[in-house]
C-alpha cells in the first residue's frame, strides 16, 4: 500500500512483543498481487510537489520474497 499511495500511507515492518502474563492472538492476512502485476504509485498521487517515491515492480511476492532472505527489507529496496 506504500509504493501504491507514493508514501502517503506507511507499511508498518512486523514486529511482536511477547508478554508472559497474556496469550498473544494473531490473525494472518497476506494480500499478494498476480505475479505479472506491476505495482507503483498511482498517478494521481504523484505531481511536482510529491514526486514519483517508489520503483515499478513486478512480482512482488517474490520480490517481497528474495529481500527477506537477503536481510533487506523491500520498502527499502524500492524507494528512489
Amino acid at each position: 500500500m506504500e509504493i501504491m499511495t507514493n508514501g502517503v500511507m506507511k507499511s508498518p515492518v512486523h514486529r511482536v512483543t511477547t508478554n508472559a502474563e497474556h496469550m498473544r492472538g494473531s490473525v494472518a492476512v497476506l494480500i499478494e498481487p498476480d505475479i505479472e502485476e506491476e505495482i507503483g504509485p498511482v498517478e494521481g498521487l504523484v505531481n511536482e510537489e510529491r514526486p514519483k517515491m517508489y520503483k515499478t515492480v513486478k512480482n512482488y511476492g517474490h520480490f517481497n520474497y528474495t529481500c527477506f532472505q537477503k536481510g533487506i527489507v523491500p520498502i527499502d529496496a524500492v524507494k528512489l
